[in-house]
């Protein structure tokens, strides 16, 4: 696989549509490509951010809009797990559902992991929402921050 190494601009929004236009369609290949696409992105992301690669933000006023699509994403987040979790609540309820561990016919112990993954998946919609919220609030501190430099102001 190729690595991008041009300075040349990427529309994220252009590539996303391209491969997963919002309007579908949707399957489980599609959803599960863009959770793939979704963690290599992170992985960019983490690796963008340590060490000496920090430097590719060059100032305070260049971080704010990628604060801002951090917040915007961690809030989706929240809502993707939110859906996933009555997809799980709705799945329990699905009477051709059965435990790999559990043979037989007592739908039990299957209704019981479906609701659990669906509680979870609550949980860390609740998690999400809390981190969205830490970095919208960081996002709008660090909009105030600029650079005085000698030739005056880089806002």
């Amino acid at each position: 696989m190729s690595r991008r190494h041009q300075a040349d601009p990427i529309n994220g929004v252009e590539v996303v549509q391209r491969h997963w236009p919002l309007d579908g369609p949707y399957t489980a290949e599609s959803i599960v490509a863009a959770t793939d696409a979704i963690g290599e992105l992170h992985r960019y992301l983490a690796h963008a951010t340590i060490g000496s690669a920090r430097n590719a933000l060059p100032n305070a006023p260049g971080a704010y809009p990628l604060f801002g699509n951090l917040a915007y994403s961690a809030h989706i987040h929240g809502e993707v797990l939110r859906n996933l979790s009555r997809w799980a609540g709705d799945l329990a309820g699905d009477s051709s559902l059965r435990h790999d561990e559990y043979r037989g016919p007592d739908q039990t112990p299957a209704r019981t992991a479906a609701q659990d993954a669906a509680g979870e998946l609550r949980r860390a919609a609740g998690s999400s929402e809390a981190v969205g919220n830490a970095v919208s609030n960081a996002h709008g501190a660090i909009g105030h921050l600029y650079h005085e430099l000698d030739r005056g102001l880089d806002r």
